[in-house]
């Protein structure tokens, strides 16, 4: 699983620093029909920006929410190891 950030910067310069979640990864794909990874691949700001929605759980829709947005920076980490999984080494 990808170690996704977002550093959200709000219209009135309010920043939150959210980590997507497996909940919000799955629902990613589930939504965009696309594997997580694309969000390093094939980066699509609106992919960017409907992870930090989710991530959130701001308790209004999408484009309420992206109304009071004024950017997003993204920092995809390498995989996290499954849980149980062997440890390199």
């Amino acid at each position: 699983m990808l170690k996704i950030t977002l550093n959200v910067t709000y219209a009135d310069a309010r920043t939150a620093e959210v980590t997507a979640l497996p909940l919000t990864q799955v629902a990613f794909e589930r939504e965009h029909g696309v594997g997580i990874g694309a969000i390093a691949t094939e980066q699509k700001v609106s992919h960017v920006y409907w992870l930090a929605w989710h991530a959130t759980k701001p308790g209004v829709p999408f484009d309420a929410w992206l109304e009071t947005v004024a950017s997003i920076d993204v920092e995809v980490g390498d995989p996290a190891p499954l849980p149980g999984a062997p440890s390199a080494g």
